[in-house]
């Protein structure tokens, strides 16, 4: 008989307890890299590139995918360091292999950073002659001689834009908006042509509400 009830209460647990999930084992990454040289926002730049490299490969990596990944490696590196003004960094590279982990070494030498040699700021329309424009493109927030950063310029691009919009200039646009890098002398040259259109004045608003009595 006791043994009828304790079957009894074991099948009761079986069919009563919470499912138990089954942990999926995530495959242990068997390649990784390190930089050095190199800090701040440009290092998580690289950092963030090389990892969406590395992730459009399977896992664990076979040789050859290591092989490839490292061999990609120092032209994203370069790529990703362009928009802090480093146009002609160097990278000694080295792959180690240590038992089942791959390292892969990146010695990274910023080298010179690109100045700002011209900006060019344009307007036309009818805040050609705008003092509040005026005074926007004097205190323009980048110089000659300035650090090119990518970041700055489309900050810079950006709030000269808002700020015609919110003077009443709702249609205006850039005609011409470039950045120029000029690697013989190694030199940026920031180009804006606004176009500001029409100023749009907008006096109070009043709203009425009409309204019949039926008696």
């Amino acid at each position: 008989m006791s043994r009828r009830i304790t079957t009894f209460f074991l099948l009761i647990l079986v069919l009563f307890a919470p499912p138990i999930a089954l942990a999926k084992k995530t495959p242990k990454s068997n390649f990784r890299f390190e930089l050095s040289g190199v800090q701040g926002a440009a290092k998580e730049n690289i950092t963030k590139r090389l990892e969406i490299i590395q992730k459009s490969y399977p896992t664990p990596l076979s040789e050859r995918d290591i092989n490839a990944i490292y061999a990609k490696a120092p032209e994203e590196i370069r790529e990703a360091m362009k928009p802090y003004g480093f146009f002609k960094a160097l990278i000694n590279t080295n792959l180690t292999h240590v038992k089942d982990q791959w390292v892969a070494h990146y010695e990274i030498f910023e080298g010179p950073i690109m100045p700002i040699t011209r900006v060019n700021i344009q307007v036309t329309g009818d805040g050609e002659n705008s003092e509040t424009l005026k005074k926007l493109i004097d205190d323009f927030p980048i110089k000659n001689g300035d650090r090119f950063i990518l970041s700055k310029y489309e900050s810079a691009r950006n709030d000269l834009l808002n700020a015609a919009e919110q003077h009443g200039y709702i249609y205006a646009k850039y005609t011409h908006d470039e950045i120029v890098i000029d690697m013989t002398t190694y030199s940026a040259k920031i180009i804006f042509h606004l176009d500001t259109g029409k100023q749009y004045r907008f006096g109070d608003i009043h709203s009425w509400c009409l309204y019949a009595v039926r008696g």
